[in-house]
């Protein structure tokens, strides 16, 4: 565990603060090679997040596609519409803005996904 090694490297218990993976592993699926979903949950109003997602798109996303070219990318957040431009360019692209309002639960998002981002 991370926190074993923190311990290791002689950061003291004291500071150190756990927080497990919000989602339980029953939900998390062995990978698929016939599965080619990536996923991103975040806010995209929270500058890394929306860079590094303007990053994957403009540079990582067509070298995917032109091996994988049925690979769909689901970005999931609140301020996902700023990418609305790239559902035009790439029609694998799905944009989930408000996951309740368009009746689809995390889970089931995360259970049609194999790599995560």
């Amino acid at each position: 565990m991370d926190i074993e090694y923190l311990i290791k490297l002689g950061i003291s218990k004291k500071i150190i603060t756990y927080l497990p993976i919000p989602i339980s592993s029953k939900y998390l699926y062995r990978w698929n090679k016939n599965n080619k979903n990536i996923l991103f949950v975040g806010s995209f109003y929270w500058k890394p997040n929306y860079d590094g997602i303007l990053w994957f798109l403009n540079e990582i996303f067509p070298l995917i596609l032109s091996v994988f070219p049925y690979c769909k990318l689901t970005l999931v957040g609140t301020g996902v519409h700023q990418f609305c431009n790239y559902s035009k360019i790439y029609n694998t692209l799905n944009l989930v803005d408000n996951v309740h309002q368009n009746s689809l639960s995390l889970i089931q998002i995360y259970k049609k996904t194999t790599v995560f981002i």
